[in-house]
């Protein structure tokens, strides 16, 4: 199998299955374990959905924008401050709050590694 992307993990279909599985427990059983969450979307994300979702940002002026530039949010890339500044009910102040409430950052959510599509 063939590596996708930087830190791509190529799976079986048996490893995907058993690594949504065992992901989805772990999620179940901890909740707070974001990294299971994110694992069992990744392994079990079918071709079908994945398409889907690439072709409707594909139509869209800036879905095609995101899918070429492929940005990472990051601590990095973000403005922690700037966010919260900005008016209640746009986008930066709610993922500011939606952070703020988690006690979390961007940089806590690791890179996609079991996504069989690039």
């Amino acid at each position: 199998m063939a590596t996708l992307y930087p830190g791509h993990v190529p799976l079986s279909l048996g490893s995907r299955i058993l690594l949504g599985v065992g992901s989805a427990a772990m999620a179940i059983t901890n909740p707070w374990r974001g990294d299971m969450i994110a694992t069992m979307g990744e392994a079990t994300a079918t071709e079908s959905v994945l398409e889907r979702i690439r072709q409707r940002m594909a139509s869209d002026v800036l879905g095609a924008r995101l899918l070429s530039e492929q940005p990472r949010i990051t601590n990095a890339t973000v403005d922690r401050e700037y966010l919260k500044s900005l008016p209640d009910n746009t986008f930066g102040k709610e993922y500011s709050k939606f952070l703020d409430s988690l006690k979390t950052s961007p940089d806590a959510r690791a890179p996609v590694r079991f996504i069989q599509n690039k």
